[in-house]
């Protein structure tokens, strides 16, 4: 007997009359939730993908509404199944994916995972506004201000979204909090070479501008990218093997000289 089957014969024992109460409810969802979730990993390698996704997706949903609680992870393993599932019927099974997550996020306001999920699909999959997205990290935030995760899920959406004061003002955040984090240390510097870059691109569209002195503006965006020095410097330190902060750090040494 594979697992699946197991803790669905085990929540038919925890339903029955013979159990007390209050244990029989708790295991009664708890064995729905695993067997779901057990299906949905055999559905990962078997040719009746459609049949067990739709177990899974059936008993985690009959759990949930039965009242099941956890962590969040029930949503993630439900929303795993029905994105695995959009091959059927993509507009249906990616509504579905979506609005899982946002079921989970209402229980779970500041569960990361969730989050991070959720950014994925709108990312991804053009779902929605990730604006949306953003404002569920705020509001997250509010409840759980010195969260690392959260405030480095702000600084990527922002990023994502060209908003580079925010998305360095959100690492920035980060790194008061891990100082030697490397993808925060990392993560900043990129932005604030991100928004020099534009900068610079702003500049040049207007270079034959008579009215703009181009060398003064071409000095303070130099000083914009001087600011992401230290970070990358620090990142380098951190992990000094990676090649993508020694490239970067050899360019912008290379600006700056």
């Amino acid at each position: 007997m594979d697992a699946a089957e197991c803790y669905e014969l085990l929540h038919k024992c925890w339903s029955s009359p013979v159990a007390e109460e209050q244990a029989a409810e708790y295991f009664a969802t708890l064995t729905l939730a695993e067997a779901g979730l057990y299906y949905g990993i055999e559905s990962e390698q078997s040719e009746h993908k459609d049949v067990l996704l739709s177990k899974a997706e059936s008993l985690m949903s009959k759990a949930l509404d039965m009242g099941y609680k956890d962590n969040g992870e029930v949503f993630i393993n439900l929303f795993s199944c029905y994105y695995a599932h959009k091959f059927v019927n993509e507009t249906k099974y990616l509504d579905l994916a979506k609005q899982t997550l946002l079921r989970g996020l209402e229980q779970h306001p500041a569960n990361v995972s969730i989050i991070e999920r959720l950014a994925e699909l709108y990312s991804v999959e053009k779902v929605g506004d990730i604006e949306e997205v953003v404002m569920f990290v705020n509001e997250a935030l509010i409840a759980e201000p010195n969260s690392y995760e959260l405030w480095y899920q702000s600084g990527v959406l922002y990023g994502a979204l060209g908003e580079y004061d925010e998305a360095i003002s959100s690492l920035e955040r980060c790194v008061e909090l891990h100082p030697d984090s490397f993808e925060a240390n990392y993560g900043v510097a990129c932005f604030i070479i991100e928004k020099a870059n534009r900068m610079l691109t702003q500049l040049n569209e207007h270079i034959y501008d008579y009215r703009i002195d181009y060398k003064a503006e071409l000095a303070e965006i130099n000083k914009v990218y001087a600011e992401a020095l230290p970070y990358l410097e620090h990142a380098h330190n951190l992990n000094p093997d990676d090649k993508a902060t020694i490239e970067d750090l050899g360019a912008l040494r290379e600006r700056l000289k």
